[in-house]
């Protein structure tokens, strides 16, 4: 879509696309546990697991959608014709703490129009499952 008016973080947001009917908003938020090697290539830990701190920077996501209409810079926009949260993640098959457990029920309410399931627990390693949704946002009028 050549004529389609695309931004990439823009005012803080990862994705921008301006339309007639105004813009529509993307966050991107991937989250995955990967091991920490040492210089050898030993395993010495995992990092970046499913955790407090991961679903804080969902849920502040969803707020800067819900609110983004408070920015001064959206009268450049025209409008907001929608805001999205595109959430994956990668679990491993044999660990018992998920990012599915955080993200798997998430449903609509008064913050989240909808949730579209796009995949669902797609293997894509051995023993790793990959799950991405997208989150359609209610913008604070």
């Amino acid at each position: 879509m050549p004529e389609l008016d695309c931004r990439t973080e823009w005012n803080h947001l990862d994705l921008v696309l301006f339309q007639p009917k105004g813009a529509t908003l993307i966050e991107l938020k991937f989250f995955a546990a990967n091991s920490l090697c040492d210089y050898t290539g030993k395993k010495l830990r995992m990092k970046g697991g499913p955790s407090k701190k991961n679903f804080d920077e969902y849920e502040c996501a969803i707020e800067k959608l819900r609110t983004v209409r408070n920015a001064k810079w959206i009268m450049q926009c025209g409008d907001i014709a929608s805001a999205h949260l595109l959430l994956a993640y990668v679990d491993s098959q044999d660990s018992a703490k998920t990012f599915g457990r955080m993200y798997d029920g998430i449903a609509s309410d008064r913050t989240i129009r909808s949730v579209r399931t796009i995949r669902d627990r797609v293997l894509v390693r051995p023993e790793l499952n990959f799950t991405c949704k997208l989150i359609t946002v209610n913008v604070a009028t």
